[in-house]
């Protein structure tokens, strides 16, 4: 039941937790889409809503600029699946050498290339506290690891996101369990950016458009 004595199976929209909204950004209107279980979709600013796909459980989603929408669609499983044709069809495209289980906390599509695309797995809470950041830059087709213990972040340093500057190509900051990274060749190499933070998780990153 819900907080005014609801049913569970009379709610339109359950969330398993404090979930966020995402603005799409695109002209065409004020789209958004709250991982729910499933994802539900407002063209309006959120005077009605419409089911986009009945996936399950999602930990986080992100829109491209271009349109398409990136997913982690499984809690806890840190599956990825594409749809590029507005949520009527899906695809998996998880890296193959990425180990079951874990968690995705954010996508982030690249605001300068179409089919671009990273994100962050941590798996601490599974006994493995290595980072993985993945890139892809072919809609998933193939991904590539930008963090393997020996470019920069720590083999024992969860990472939690990664994002790329919206100024500056290739630029990538980084959050980890224990501090935030940045990288000036889009994950080739990495360097610590904490300045005078003190050691604490970075669990997302918001870069403000020049």
């Amino acid at each position: 039941q819900n907080g005014e004595g609801a049913v569970s199976e009379s709610l339109v929209a359950r969330f398993t937790g404090p979930d966020e909204l995402i603005a799409s950004g695109h002209p065409s209107g004020d789209s958004t889409l709250p991982p729910a279980l499933g994802l539900i979709r407002s063209s309006d600013a959120g005077k009605t809503w419409e089911s986009v796909s009945e996936l399950g459980t999602s930990d986080f989603h992100a829109l491209s600029p271009a349109g398409d929408i990136l997913v982690a669609p499984l809690y806890g499983q840190a599956q990825i699946l594409l749809s590029r044709d507005d949520g009527k069809t899906w695809k998996n495209i998880t890296p193959k050498d990425l180990p079951k289980g874990g968690r995705v906390q954010y996508i982030e599509t690249s605001p300068h290339r179409k089919g671009s695309a990273y994100y962050a797995v941590y798996r601490y809470l599974l006994g493995d506290y290595a980072p993985y950041i993945y890139k892809t830059e072919d809609y998933g087709a193939t991904w590539k690891r930008l963090s393997d213990g020996t470019n920069g972040i720590p083999k024992d340093w969860p990472t939690r996101v990664v994002r790329e500057d919206p100024d500056r190509e290739g630029l990538l900051y980084a959050g980890t369990e224990f501090g935030m990274f940045i990288s000036f060749d889009n994950g080739a190499h990495w360097q610590h950016f904490d300045q005078n933070m003190p050691n604490v998780p970075i669990t997302d990153i918001k870069r403000h458009q020049k």
